[in-house]
């Protein structure tokens, strides 16, 4: 197996950053969606709950990344249904977090190939 030295590394991360920004700026619409719903289901769970807003942003990001520590937890129905949009959210957050990483790199894997086989 040959080697590959450091400025080929960093050649190839140059790469997949530029091609991963791109990705990220192609679905920048549906990204600042989610997060605009998830600003909706904070302040649902700050009217519901009667919770401050660093609370209830705090509570819903951490429903969403679906970690749930557990030391907020809704009480009324609305409080409970904000924070179960906020879990589907980041799913399909998640799902897009992945799908903008496998262009990214598949995209630049492609073009390392294209410039290897013509140096």
């Amino acid at each position: 197996p040959t080697r590959r030295g450091a400025p080929t590394m960093i050649r190839d991360f140059q790469r997949f950053v530029r091609h991963l920004f791109h990705a990220v700026y192609v679905v920048r619409g549906p990204i600042l969606a989610f997060f605009l719903l998830l600003v909706a289901c904070a302040i649902v769970v700050v009217i519901a709950e009667g919770m401050s807003f660093g609370n209830a942003i705090y509570f819903i990001l951490i429903t969403a990344l679906t970690v749930g520590y557990g030391d907020i937890v809704p009480t009324t129905m609305w409080g409970r249904i904000a924070s179960l949009t906020a879990g589907v959210i980041g799913y399909l957050l998640f799902g897009v977090v992945v799908a903008v990483n496998t262009r990214a790199l598949r995209e630049s894997i492609r073009e390392g190939g294209e410039h290897d086989t013509k140096g």
